[in-house]
């Protein structure tokens, strides 16, 4: 079955200008894709994790996981290795270390619903390969990161933890790519996992690959893809409300300065838009106003040209990145 590529198109998209961008922040940008991240992690863990051993409740159980760090151990681990064969053996003894008879991948068969994993000597050679593909493909970062999910899913590699290493591995691959992470929320956990049952189905029984997903398996790309399509357009709206600017003004008083800065305020109670903040300094005849928010520095030049025009001073606009 052929792959819909508007989704990606879109994202890619999304990205291009948010990459090029002349008023959104880099800082900003980096800020937002670490948030997005901590909140994947954190559904991640919803969705797996299940009530423990001697009557451990499932939120008790989830805030001592949360708390120890293991994904963030693990995305770490995977940082300073990338994604290699290496990093791959001991991934799930970092993501579920209390659940691991063994330091690297599963030396027993298991079972995943109605599909049963490849057995335990298959998986380290299973795992290099999927590890040289990921490193070696040419393929939209997007579905490679899919077939990284998929894959560790179906190989089922670890004797725990499987799942949340699949997501982790995901989104790692997105992000070495400047993707941001689909939030998979604990509220769509049934829809999650059935379709990524469905996808396993056909793939275990070899009806289905990356290159070539199967009726059955097309439906879990493009629920990945709108994810990262959900993060990437929540990004951009964090970068258009904290765009911000260094407006500096000369031959200024200080009613001056005030006057322009509340002008600037009101810009979001004439617009709808979110919000936009403004601090002072002033030294002698000289100010800086400090501008953060949803307002474009052509909107900003405007009303500055209006408080200039009746104040008369000089300004000049600084894009702060």
């Amino acid at each position: 079955m052929d792959y819909d590529y508007r989704t990606l198109n879109e994202i890619d998209g999304l990205l291009a200008r948010m990459n090029t961008h002349p008023e959104y922040s880099s800082r900003v940008k980096v800020e937002v894709q670490r948030s997005i991240l901590l909140e994947a992690a954190k559904h991640s863990y919803a969705i797996d994790v299940v009530e423990g051993k001697d009557g451990e409740t499932k939120a008790s159980r989830m805030r001592r996981l949360e708390t120890n760090g293991n994904l963030q151990e693990a995305w770490d681990y995977l940082s300073k290795l990338g994604v290699s064969f290496t990093s791959f053996a001991v991934l799930g003894n970092l993501v579920e270390p209390e659940e691991h008879q063994y330091k690297n991948f599963r030396r027993v068969a298991v079972t995943i619903g109605t599909v049963e994993p490849p057995l335990p000597e298959a998986v380290p050679f299973l795992m290099k390969n999927l590890a040289d593909y990921l490193d070696t493909t040419t393929m939209h970062p997007i579905l490679r990161s899919v077939e990284a999910h998929l894959e560790i899913a179906r190989i089922h590699p670890y004797e725990d933890g499987n799942g949340r290493s699949a997501r982790l591995v995901q989104n790692f691959c997105l992000q070495e790519r400047g993707y941001p992470a689909p939030i998979i929320k604990e509220s769509e956990r049934q829809l999650y996992f059935k379709l990524l049952r469905q996808a396993l189905k056909d793939r275990s029984t070899m009806k289905s690959s990356i290159e070539k997903p199967s009726e059955m398996e097309v439906p879990f790309h493009e629920f990945i893809a709108s994810k990262v399509l959900e993060s990437a357009r929540d990004m951009e709206e964090e970068l258009k409300k904290r765009r911000m600017y260094e407006v500096d003004l000369e031959g200024c008083t200080k009613d001056t300065l005030f006057s322009t800065a509340d002008r600037i305020r009101s810009f979001n109670r004439s617009s709808g838009s979110e919000g936009v903040s403004v601090r002072k300094e002033r030294h002698g005849d000289q100010g800086t106003l400090y501008v953060v928010g949803d307002i474009s520095k052509d909107q900003l030049e405007e009303l500055i040209k209006q408080s200039a025009k009746r104040y008369k001073f000089k300004h000049s606009i600084k894009v702060s990145f």
